[in-house]
């Protein structure tokens, strides 16, 4: 009896912490493991900082059309997985990292909905935007901190369709004093559309000054006729 008892106890706490268990966080080492953002309507921001220097991240493949060639990151890469309940404006950028120059990739999936159980993979997505080494952008536009690295990367997506995204950030070695990994800050900014298209402008109504007027019942139809004076 008191076996059975025991048995018993352990099924139950079994299944509680079955029922209860949280998933593990993620930390962006992959596409299976891209930390998970979300967008919603209106305006919203999001920022996280990952170390780079630590052994499970590794570097992203990608094809670059300053080559013409796929490539892979000079440093090691960080990925975020976004999703958009609404389209909109996107603002991308690294300019607080340890890292004073970095790579950004916006990608997306070829065919959404056919992730495998081992997630997705760089054959399976295409690039929706990029800041690949060397690239520039409109400093005063963009409106950069003056303490802020310009090699750091920044993107501005408009009209950007709701849906789900990858976003991927690597450092790379610019110039002698910098590193292609340390800690990389990435900062999402959203100015997503609510769907709620704006009220039109209401005119007020004009007096009818017409000599004959009609009444009509519900369904639409004439049944009287009024001559007004």
């Amino acid at each position: 009896m008191k076996k059975r008892i025991i048995f018993f106890i352990v099924m139950a706490s079994l299944i509680y912490s079955g029922l209860f268990a949280q998933s593990p966080p993620k930390n962006g080492i992959g596409f299976l493991d891209a930390i998970p953002v979300t967008l919603s309507a209106g305006q919203s921001s999001f920022t996280d900082t990952r170390n780079t220097s630590e052994p499970a991240y590794g570097q992203y493949r990608y094809f670059s059309p300053r080559t013409g060639s796929y490539e892979i990151t000079d440093g090691c890469a960080v990925y975020y997985r976004l999703q958009t309940t609404a389209s909109g404006d996107i603002r991308i950028h690294n300019w607080d990292s340890e890292t004073a120059f970095t790579t950004l990739f916006l990608v997306a999936p070829l065919h959404p909905g056919d992730e495998s159980e081992w997630g997705y993979n760089s054959d399976a997505m295409y690039t929706v935007a990029m800041f690949d080494r060397g690239d520039t952008y409109d400093f005063d536009e963009a409106g950069i901190p003056e303490y802020a690295s310009h090699g750091a990367a920044y993107l501005h997506i408009p009209n950007l369709p709701a849906g789900t995204y990858f976003l991927i950030a690597a450092g790379y070695k610019g110039s002698n004093g910098s590193v292609r990994n340390g800690k990389i800050k990435t900062t999402i900014i959203a100015d997503l559309s609510s769907g709620i298209p704006e009220e039109p402008d209401m005119k007020p109504e004009e007096i009818n000054t017409c000599p004959i007027q009609y009444q009509y019942d519900q369904s639409g139809n004439r049944i009287k006729t009024i001559k007004t004076k």
